[in-house]
């Protein structure tokens, strides 16, 4: 009874299993240093090497500003210091001595800009956000209308990624420790009670 064994080592080109989605968004606070943001890319069979494209021009890594976050290991990277000039169209290539992989082309864009100039506006309410500058602060207003008559009360959004969802809130001067949305368009009675 014989047993025969063998191993053949089957080599092959890179194949990716990690990218970034189609676009990456990061954020310029106004104030203080951005937070860092990564470039995802890994590949299996064998990859020899990793190298980057944005704007379809090669890419060099600093390793100062821009670093790989496991250097041989894996193509993804790190921007430590983000800048606006980082915007662009991003693409990892990865390669060895039987083929060429290539991720998908991505967009990376800013959330947030510095200096955005705001307008006094009433106080309104951001939710589900992920990138969201900041409502400029100002002085509660009173507005006297006389019953009957129309006003406006402007609110201008801050810059948002994804665009913001506005809604209104009302806190009765009464009772300031309950806030209510505002679903309706007009106030009703002396007491300015929503209907």
């Amino acid at each position: 009874l014989f047993c025969i064994f063998s191993h053949f080592l089957v080599r092959s080109p890179p194949k990716l299993e990690t990218e970034s989605p189609a676009v990456v968004w990061f954020h310029i606070p106004s104030t203080g240093s951005p937070p860092k943001f990564s470039l995802k890319c890994s590949a299996k069979g064998d990859p020899e090497k990793y190298t980057w494209y944005k704007n379809g021009v090669l890419f060099p890594i600093d390793e100062t500003r821009i670093v790989w976050q496991r250097p041989g290991q894996s193509g993804t990277v790190t921007f430590l210091h983000p800048e606006e000039s980082d915007q662009g169209f991003y693409q990892c290539n990865v390669s060895n001595i039987f083929g060429v992989a290539m991720s998908n082309i991505f967009e990376v864009k800013v959330g947030g800009k510095r200096n955005v100039k705001k307008t006094d506006e009433e106080a309104c309410v951001n939710s589900e956000i992920s990138v969201l500058d900041h409502f400029s602060s100002r002085p509660v207003q009173n507005i006297p209308v006389n019953e009957g008559d129309s006003l406006t009360l402007n609110c201008t959004k801050p810059l948002g990624i994804p665009e913001p969802t506005i809604f209104w809130l009302y806190r009765d001067v009464k009772k300031s420790y309950a806030m209510d949305t505002v679903n309706r368009k007009h106030i009703t009675g002396i007491s300015g009670t929503f209907d």
